[in-house]
């Protein structure tokens, strides 16, 4: 059986949706941080090795750029970037949270809204 991880909203219950569209974000403006979870959802009990979030680009358009993720502090985002987060291992049913937010400077156009980018879940 293959290692298999699922996406869930931060109620851990409703799948993810990705890549989350934020719609048209005003210049100089963030979205409003939204946590999804990851759950090693693997059947045959496969630990998840090495694990993190990270920022995808999704086709040419540039939303990657403005993409950020902050590790789960408690409920909290903890600090923002566009690095990978690391995770290590999860064993099956364990769950790792992520927030994100977009996170537009202030004189950028509006050509190209929505930004859109993926936040993957990745295994080494």
């Amino acid at each position: 059986m293959a290692k298999q991880v699922t996406l869930y909203e931060s109620d851990q219950i409703t799948p993810a949706e990705t890549p989350h569209n934020e719609g048209s974000i005003r210049d100089g403006e963030a979205s409003t941080p939204r946590r999804v979870w990851a759950k090693n959802t693997s059947t045959a009990g496969e630990t998840l090795e090495a694990c993190r979030w990270a920022i995808e680009a999704l086709g040419a358009n540039d939303g990657d750029d403005y993409l950020q993720i902050a590790p789960d502090l408690a409920g909290s985002p903890g600090t923002w970037t566009t690095d990978p987060i690391v995770i290590g291992d999860m064993a099956v049913n364990d769950l790792a949270a992520v927030w994100m937010r977009y996170n537009i400077p202030a004189g950028s156009t509006q050509v190209g809204n929505p930004r859109l980018a993926y936040v993957t879940f990745e295994e080494a």
